[in-house]
Order: structure tokens, then sequence, then C-alpha cells
């Protein structure tokens, strides 16, 4: 998953409720009302070693609007309107996602399809045809946790008014690759439309705090000729394993 996809959701996507399942939340309450949050990012990709490393977010809070740095660098900037919240995301051709500010349990707290991104296929430097690139997001709220626990980290609801939550978020890939005729048969590019398998992740949330971490575990169904990863597989299909995960220093 990409830095600033993770950035971004690392602010934005929130809710709760120990309450029934239709009782609406005002997903701005759980934004962050802290200044300085740490993380630790433990990643592995496939036949690779574990990785960590650190970062941490610098926050500022004004009426409506909370604005993230990251090493100094303006990351998201959110802003809290009446029935919505916009989501303008740094690096990523200035991207503003829309969420809704009120959702009950088993809605979808963010959708967005994102289109703008196209890959020209060359063969050394002669341009033979293009590939387009499609990505569906979607966060729908799952309901309150106890707590939540990862390696040396545990989140808990220690005053009753802190209480945690859970997302699932699928993640669609397409691409849609376009040969030149002339090329047709001279290249490895094939013409068509191909749908990755759903990428599933969780995000868990925490009232005041904003986000405790993010959970991203990959099952990898092949190796060869290429990685297949597939969310939707049974676990005994998995040969073998892809993670990332982002934790929230609580210490």
């Amino acid at each position: 998953m990409y830095r600033a996809i993770i950035i971004l959701f690392l602010i934005i996507l929130v809710g709760c409720g120990s309450g029934g399942s239709k009782t609406k939340i005002d997903i701005s309450e759980y934004l962050p009302k802290i200044l300085t949050k740490k993380y630790t990012e433990v990643s592995k990709l496939i036949d690779s070693k574990m990785q960590n490393s650190e970062f941490t977010e610098n926050i500022t809070l004004e009426s409506n609007k909370i604005t993230v740095k990251v090493n100094g660098a303006v990351t998201t900037v959110s802003t809290i309107l009446e029935d919505k919240i916009n989501i303008q995301t740094a690096g990523d051709n200035n991207r503003t996602k829309t969420m809704k500010r009120r959702v009950s349990n088993g809605d979808k707290v963010i959708e967005d399809i994102q289109e703008n991104k196209t890959e020209t296929l060359k063969v050394g430097s002669q341009i033979v045809g293009d590939r387009s690139i499609k990505i569906e997001e979607s966060c729908k709220l799952e309901g309150s946790v106890k707590e939540f626990s990862k390696y040396f980290y545990l989140y808990e609801n220690y005053d009753d008014e802190h209480d945690i939550i859970k997302l699932k978020c699928t993640t669609v890939k397409t691409e849609i690759t376009s040969v030149k005729p002339e090329f047709a048969d001279d290249v490895i590019y094939e013409n068509g439309t191909v749908e990755f398998k759903p990428n599933t992740s969780y995000i868990y949330m925490q009232r005041g705090i904003g986000t405790i971490a993010t959970i991203d575990d990959d099952c990898i169904t092949e190796k060869s000729p290429k990685v297949i990863i597939d969310d939707t597989a049974r676990p005994s299909e998995c040969i073998g394993e892809q993670y990332n995960y982002i934790l929230y220093d609580n210490s």
C-alpha cells in the first residue's frame, strides 16, 4: 500500500459506537485532538526480511480544519463541513476526497474512484502503447472492539471515553492495456482489461486520538511467473506472506 494512501487513512477514517447499529456517529468527534503522534511501520515483502521504520505526525488544529505534517511537509488537510469532510492529499496531484460525516455500523465511510493514472508502455525507447489504471477504494464501519493489540502495543478503552472501532477497507485495481496495432504481434503486452483481486485491510480508530493501527495482510497464492495476491483465498491456499502494519506508539 502506498505511503500517501496510508497517511490519508491515518487521519480520516473513523467512527464508533456501542449502541444500536443504526445510531448515527459524528465522525468529526473522532479526528485527532492531540498535536503529535508517533508511529512505527512494520512491513515485509514476499521472500524478504521484515523492515521497521518510524515517523511522527505533527498536527495543527483549527476551528474546522486539521493539518498534518510529516518531516515538515504537509501530507493531508481535512476540512470539516456540516455534512461531510473534505480531505486534500499533498503529493498526489493535490487530490481531494470526500467522506460522510455521520455514519452507522455497516455504512461506507469513504468511497473513491481514482482513474487518472496512465503508464506508457515501451520496448527500449519505442512507445508501443499505454496502460490506464483505475483504483477503487471503499471503507465500511464494522463496529466497536473492547481492545486491540499488535506486537508490543495494547490499545484499550481505558476510561470509557476512548472506545475503539474497526473499519474494513477494500481496494480494487483495474488495468486497461492498449497496444498500438503495428506492435500487437511483436510485444509481450496484450490488449485487454485485468481486474485484480480485492485487497483487504483494516483500520482501528480510537476516540479523540484517531488512527491507532492499520493492518494490511496479503495472501500470496502464486509467486511465478508473477506474484498474485488474493485476500479472498482460504489460508490453506496462501504460499507466502506480505504485510504492512502502521502502529500508533501509545507508550
